[in-house]
């Protein structure tokens, strides 16, 4: 079996979280918060361009790993991350009601942040009126069907843009019942649930395997929400879109093994974030998939993430690339946009390193299920 055919294993996973907490994760926080958001290793050039929504997701990120890998210098960078990102927070008034929103150039866009998961991982809900606050302003946004009217808008005049994006409704979702897991207010369930049947019976009707287009934020979201809203529905909204994942993923491909577990375009390299992002919505559905008895399902999803996974870590940036790019030092660990494409941007080591998560999480589990079924069959050992 060549390496291009072996599957990672726990300690592949490990390590290439590790990499990114000691490397990346410790250099790409300035003194501010503010993250070096993108990095072109061949010009040794830092872009200065940014985007906050990126920003809170990277913070995720290092909260995920927190999570499996306490170390206080990590968490110490990710809080001077949160404290940039509350600095981009507003004051605002919709339909009469006080609200907050986040504020980058003068736009306001609707999404979740890192916020929900600092909590769940230290137990310090300093920030839950804020995050209850934010919420807020996503109800007043959601109009008699659930569907979330304002994607972006300018902050300053209230003027509401006609940009309308795929994913921000699921992540919005994903935030209010994450919100609810600390507040048990039985609002953020409800916008949750609306926004989650306007999606699957409004904006995706009449989809099929073929041309639905898969969200991870809405697959994460999905496993959340029927864990309190148990609608059949929700399950098969989140399976339609494994399905197209699964038709989506590149095998075989013997001109260009090293693209096998990446997702088409097939005519090109493909892309690392992409993939990570499949693997993270996958390992949220094999959550719903395991935990409510779809077997035939959990196990066509553990096979494909795994095979994604291989293929996102041969774009981790390795102590062995810095002998040809000394400049890469800081950046161990991270994530390039491809195999061939050398850039470094948050977003990219973001959903790569969550996406390994994921995976890291459930090789556990199912380790954990084969340790139970063992004691009950051999209760003596």
């Amino acid at each position: 079996m060549s390496k291009l055919d072996q599957l990672p294993d726990k300690k592949d996973l490990l390590n290439s979280i590790t990499l990114a907490k000691n490397g990346y994760f410790m250099n790409v926080v300035d003194k501010n918060g503010k993250f070096i958001y993108s990095y072109l290793p061949r010009k040794n050039k830092i872009q200065k361009k940014y985007n906050i929504l990126r920003h809170a997701g990277t913070i995720y990120s290092m909260l995920e790993i927190y999570e499996i890998m306490p170390d206080e210098e990590l968490l110490k960078e990710a809080k001077k991350a949160i404290l940039f990102l509350l600095s981009r927070i507003r004051p605002v008034e919709i339909n009469g009601v006080n609200a907050h929103v986040v504020v980058e150039r003068d736009i306001n866009k609707l999404g979740g942040s890192g916020l929900a998961k600092y909590i769940s991982v230290t137990g310090d809900k300093q920030y839950l009126p804020i995050m209850q606050s934010l919420a807020e302003w996503m109800r007043e946004t959601q109009d008699e069907t659930g569907n979330f009217t304002i994607h972006k808008q300018h902050y300053s005049s209230g003027e509401i843009t006609d940009f309308i994006s795929r994913f921000y409704p699921g992540e919005a979702i994903l935030a209010l019942v994450r919100l609810y897991h600390h507040d048990k207010d039985d609002r953020w369930l409800d916008v949750a649930e609306k926004a989650t049947n306007y999606l699957i019976k409004i904006r995706d009707k009449g989809t099929t395997v073929n041309d639905i287009t898969p969200d991870h934020w809405l697959l994460y979201a999905i496993n959340d929400l029927y864990r309190h809203r148990r609608k059949k529905h929700f399950v098969s909204h989140a399976f339609l879109m494994c399905r197209n994942i699964f038709n989506r993923q590149i095998i075989n491909n013997k001109k260009n093994p090293e693209w096998n577990g990446g997702y088409i375009p097939k005519k090109s390299p493909p892309k690392s974030t992409p993939a990570a992002c499949y693997s993270e919505g996958l390992g949220a559905a094999f959550n719903l998939a395991h935990d409510f008895g779809y077997l035939r399902m959990s196990k066509q999803i553990k096979k494909t993430i795994a095979n994604g996974v291989a293929f996102q870590l041969r774009s981790q940036v390795l102590p062995e690339t810095t002998k040809e790019m000394e400049n890469l030092l800081p950046y161990i660990g991270a994530f390039q946009k491809s195999i061939t494409q050398t850039e470094i941007r948050i977003d990219y080591t973001q959903h790569n390193i969550s996406g390994i998560i994921q995976f890291y999480k459930i090789l556990v589990k199912s380790r954990s299920n084969i340790k139970v079924m063992f004691n009950k069959i051999f209760p003596s050992f």
